[in-house]
């Protein structure tokens, strides 16, 4: 289902509606035969969303933090750690992807899928209590690989009591996307569940990720395709938006960054999107536009913002880096109310989302940019992501399981919002790239965050020009 639907009707009564809408039904992705080398590889085209990748890791190899997705749980009780270990293999074996790593060859970037995956560890020396699992954490968020030579999907099981464990999981970005984590804990705890219980196994999916990426080598982007005619008059004139940094922006682009945590209510974000017919994503958005208009001086922000990229219906079951990212450019009224701003970002978010399979380099590649030369990323240097979906949690029989969050030790942008929707709170982190800003002020943009949130639940009448983005600790500093 197109995700544009979703912000267009963002009740069910009348999403259900206007599911006829969805047109005719696409092709099958095709199989496509496999041609082992003499070494047992198999070789197939890169996407452009890896080929991306690749080149900003081979430009400065600290983007690979930035790039990496990292998973972990902490699993009490009896766990047989061998089976899990297992479980964990067989995965490994059955998901092309995750024996997948990337390489040059003639000029191009293939995927090379290697016939054995070895990335899983068992590790028993932090079973002592007196060893520092912050300092574990710490190194593993910081542990990266080299794109040709991986493997780019490694898994850790380390052993702190006989009662206790860590599962810790990490995927290069090149090969997976939020929906392959979550599919992959479903799928490792499944396989658990049967070796345990001396069950058949689930059955092994046909197609992968490299089906998808020969489909789409073979498709075409003209220069009159309707989505970068879109791109190209929406993006016109666009300039990189000047936040003032704590320190002078290097001549080229890096990826040092650092985190800190973000906590929104979510049950104030999601009242106000029930009462403007919105979402909380739309919400978030505005206020984030907000601030960055404010501390900006400008009226015209551009911020990025994921899409799943899973628009064929063949590429539910399927592990891989689909995720593509698109712009959102807001031009702010300082004259109009933030109820009204929230529904401008409403449908200029929908707008994005019926041009959405769009690759982003294509965007990037077709429109006029005004350029900092390899100073900032195109188009946009913050980015949202706010996963709406259920947490991803492991499921383990007869085991209590609990998620560790493990922030990438890297940043993508100058800063980026990892947000995700729970129960009682919007939370997650803000990356930020080190090289530009201090800690505090890092903490002062999600303080002004929350601010502005607050403000537009409790006055959504409130005129932007007369909004204060100042957090409560940064007005008593001022009046002190």
């Amino acid at each position: 289902m197109p995700l544009h639907l979703v912000f267009e009707h963002p009740t069910l009564t009348d999403l259900a509606a206007h599911l006829d809408r969805l047109g005719k039904a696409r092709p099958p992705i095709p199989v496509t035969p496999r041609i082992p080398n003499l070494d047992g590889t198999v070789v197939f085209p890169a996407t452009s969303g890896q080929k991306r990748l690749w080149l900003l890791c081979a430009l400065d190899p600290q983007a690979n933090l930035a790039y990496t997705l990292n998973g972990g749980a902490r699993i009490t009780g009896r766990l047989d750690a061998a089976a899990l270990a297992r479980a964990v293999e067989e995965v490994a074996r059955r998901h092309e992807v995750l024996r997948t790593t990337l390489r040059e060859e003639n000029g191009e970037v293939v995927q090379v899928v290697h016939p054995v995956w070895s990335g899983t560890e068992a590790d028993d020396t932090y079973a002592s209590p007196e060893c520092d699992e912050a300092e574990l954490l710490t190194d593993w968020r910081h542990s990266t690989v080299d794109l040709a030579e991986g493997p780019l999907f490694r898994a850790r099981i380390v052993r702190r009591a006989d009662d206790v464990h860590l599962l810790l999981l990490s995927l290069h970005h090149t090969i997976a996307d939020g929906w392959t984590l979550t599919r992959l804990l479903d799928e490792i705890a499944a396989v658990y569940a049967a070796l345990d219980q001396g069950h058949p196994l689930p059955p092994a999916p046909t197609l992968h990720y490299g089906d998808f990426a020969q489909m789409r080598a073979a498709e075409l982007t003209s220069e009159d395709d309707e989505g970068l005619a879109h791109w190209r008059e929406r993006l016109a004139g666009v300039r990189p938006l000047d936040v003032p940094t704590d320190h002078p922006r290097p001549a080229r682009r890096t990826h040092n960054g650092a985190a800190v945590p973000v906590e929104l209510s979510a049950e104030a974000v999601g009242d106000i999107a029930r009462r403007t017919g919105t979402t909380p994503f739309a919400v978030v958005a505005t206020a984030v536009t907000v601030v960055l208009g404010v501390l900006s001086g400008s009226d015209d922000v551009t911020i990025g913002i994921p899409t799943s990229g899973r628009t064929h219906p063949d590429t539910a079951g399927i592990l891989g880096f689909f995720t593509n990212t698109l712009p959102l450019r807001r031009t702010l009224d300082p004259r109009a109310t933030l109820a009204e701003t929230l529904h401008a970002t409403h449908q200029a978010l929908v707008e994005a989302h019926e041009h959405a399979e769009t690759p982003f380099e294509e965007i990037v590649r077709h429109t006029s940019l005004a350029a900092d030369g390899q100073a900032r990323s195109p188009l946009f240097q913050t980015m949202l992501a706010l996963n709406e979906a259920p947490s991803r949690n492991l499921h383990l029989p007869g085991l209590t399981v609990s998620r560790l969050d493990i922030p990438p030790a890297g940043t993508q942008f100058d800063l980026s919002l990892h947000l995700e929707q729970g129960e009682d709170a919007i939370s997650g982190y803000l990356t930020y790239n080190t090289d530009l800003y201090a800690d505090s002020t890092a903490r002062f943009f999600t303080e002004r965050l929350a601010s502005v949130v607050s403000v537009l639940v409790e006055c959504p009448d409130a005129v932007v020009a007369e909004v204060d983005v100042r957090s409560v600790g940064e007005r008593a500093l001022v009046s002190a």
